[in-house]
């Protein structure tokens, strides 16, 4: 499951990265136009997003391997599917 999300917020990156390579390739001088600006804001605002959704992924695993129930239950299931499969 943690491959999981790793592979969707690399995929985010991935897609990410050269979108905002090209916005800041654009950017003229230090002092940057008005209208040059107004096109980081959507990228801005879109990580912050993903900063946001990272963080609470984040806090989510971290609940989970601090909860020792939650950590016996993962380990009987994947102990009962094996069994299962086997």
């Amino acid at each position: 499951m943690l491959g999981c999300i790793c592979a969707k917020y690399r995929q985010r990156l991935v897609f990410m990265t050269p979108v905002l390579q090209e916005a800041l390739s654009q950017m003229h001088s230090i002092h940057p136009r008005p209208e040059d600006l107004s096109q980081l804001l959507p990228l801005r605002n879109s990580l912050s997003a993903f900063e946001t959704s990272v963080n609470e992924t984040l806090e989510a695993i971290r609940a989970v391997l601090n909860d020792d129930e939650d950590m016996v239950a993962m380990l009987l299931t994947r102990a009962a599917m094996a069994t299962t499969a086997g």
